[in-house]
């Protein structure tokens, strides 16, 4: 018995160099650069220009069709940016706050548009 509970330990001890007094940081360790981060803060931004530069090519009187416009602009706008925030978050990149504030900033419209759907919902039931 003694002797396979040697074996075992002899099984489970770790290689000469992580016995070392340095630890070591491995090559792809780096965090990735801030790319989607940023593209995340910038996305509804990017979205109400897009809706400005739409609106400004309708002629005549618009009407309804401006909100709609830019209901479904703005929407795609925030549902990029959320989802650049998150896969931004995952890839572990440097300056994490820039995804936090990008993801703040695109799922606060999200969500009080939905509070809002929701609630007319029940309020016309």
């Amino acid at each position: 018995m003694p002797e396979e509970i040697g074996k075992i330990l002899e099984l489970v001890k770790p290689p000469a160099a992580q016995l070392s007094a340095e630890p070591t940081i491995p090559d792809d360790f780096e965090s990735e650069e801030p790319v989607c981060g940023i593209l995340s803060l910038a996305a509804p931004f990017v979205g109400f220009v897009v809706f400005m530069v739409r609106v400004g090519s309708i002629r005549g009187d618009p009407g309804f069709g401006v909100i709609i416009c830019l209901l479904i602009i703005m929407a795609i706008a925030f549902l990029v940016g959320t989802i650049l925030a998150i896969w931004a978050l995952r890839r572990g990149e440097r300056y994490r706050a820039l995804p936090v504030v990008g993801l703040v900033l695109n799922l606060l419209p999200i969500l009080v548009f939905l509070i809002g759907a929701v609630s007319t919902v029940i309020g016309k039931l």
